[in-house]
């Protein structure tokens, strides 16, 4: 028995469904389904009953589901406390974002005098907010920095709010809305937007929030990279979304959207099991850089 063979069962009954389930782990689904089936043949008796329209846990998987939550439990402590001791962690901090603009705020903080940890190796990695959670739950990442939407439902994340956000719209200086502060959503029909190719997660949110007041989403063009974005706004005509934490772009004007249904606060994400020492500087070393 591995710890995957687990780790594979408690998500197909906290999702209810295999294909969730696979998706929480970041696998395939035919992984999921053999690592269970290997899990019952070692046991010798059935866990999830399966059929094409549903799936039910047995009694006996109701059983092997509470030993099997106290063993990754207990694996996960242990993991957490010998990291304590291990001279990876001491020499270095890994940090995950979402959001070119979140640099900024990491590079005040480990240069503040809030920040004692001066002597770590710092390696960061810039990626969507799903595959930042899934490197944490790895320990490949002690952290990560990114709007509220890309956390989505990962109810095992610890999170610590930075800073309270929701989100504007830049536009070029000439353009027929810039001698506006403040607009309503709905004011940017006939808009082409610029999206960067990269931020999947954070353009469908965008998505979202159009919908969820009735109005079609914008039209747009995608550019590679954030470099590539600003271009395009600039000499277009197009706009483009950012949270309003965010100074405009040279040449833009930020307008504040009054009707915006989603929140976008910046959140500090780590591993709700352990959280450490230099972990915790670099938090609160962001939020007192923040407020000076």
């Amino acid at each position: 028995m591995r710890l995957a063979n687990l780790q594979a069962f408690i998500a197909v009954v906290d999702e209810g469904n295999f294909t969730r389930a696979a998706d929480k782990l970041y696998v395939a689904q035919s992984t999921v389904s053999r690592l269970v089936a290997d899990l019952e043949d070692e046991l010798g008796c059935q866990l999830i009953r399966r059929d094409k329209h549903k799936m039910e846990i047995t009694q006996a998987g109701t059983l092997i589901y509470g030993h099997a939550r106290r063993m990754v439990s207990y694996w996960e402590r242990m993991k957490s406390e010998a990291s304590l001791f291990s001279e990876h962690s001491k020499s270095s901090l890994r940090i995950g974002y979402t959001f070119p603009d979140m640099l900024s705020y990491v590079s005040r903080a480990l240069n503040s005098k809030d920040f004692p940890h001066k002597k770590l190796e710092l390696n960061l990695r810039y990626a969507e907010g799903r595959e930042l959670i899934g490197m944490i739950r790895e320990n490949r990442l002690d952290c990560a920095i990114m709007h509220r939407p890309s956390l989505g439902d990962a109810e095992d994340m610890g999170v610590f709010l930075i800073q309270n956000s929701m989100m504007d719209v830049m536009v070029p200086s000439g353009h027929s809305l810039s001698g506006k502060k403040k607009i309503r959503l709905s004011d940017l029909r006939g808009e082409t937007e610029v999206r960067c190719e990269r931020e999947t997660e954070y353009y469908h949110v965008i998505d979202t929030a159009f919908r969820m007041l009735n109005i079609p989403p914008l039209p747009h063009i995608t550019g590679h990279e954030p470099e590539d974005c600003r271009p395009l706004v600039q000499y277009n005509q197009y706009v483009a979304f950012s949270p309003s934490i965010y100074s405009a772009w040279n040449g833009c004007v930020s307008l504040e959207i009054t009707d915006w249904p989603i929140d976008f606060n910046l959140v500090f994400v780590y591993n709700a099991n352990h959280l450490a020492p230099a972990v915790e500087s670099l938090y609160y070393a962001i939020k007192s850089s923040i407020t000076e």
